[in-house]
């Protein structure tokens, strides 16, 4: 009987183990989709610039964005905010 008891415990160790490990992912998988959603949405600073622009390179080299969308993107810092269209 406590050969099974000691198998409960260990799988419920691991299986929160594995819980802990899902959530942190999950969570860093959030903050990039974030970042993403900053730097094409507009909402970067004048340094991070240089990164918006190689973002949106690699949008367009892997195919995520066409080049209506690229064209839109990387002339964005010269509208307003609410002028951006995809």
């Amino acid at each position: 009987m406590e050969d099974k008891e000691m198998i409960i415990d260990k799988k419920d160790e691991e299986i929160s183990f594995l819980k802990s490990k899902i959530e942190y992912w999950k969570d860093k998988f959030n903050k990039v989709l974030d970042f993403i959603r900053d730097k094409i949405f507009g909402r970067f600073s004048n340094k991070d610039s240089g990164l918006y622009k190689n973002m949106a390179d690699n949008l367009y080299i892997n195919n995520v964005i066409n080049e209506k969308e690229y064209s839109s993107i990387t002339n964005k810092k010269t509208k307003n905010r609410d002028d951006f269209e995809l």
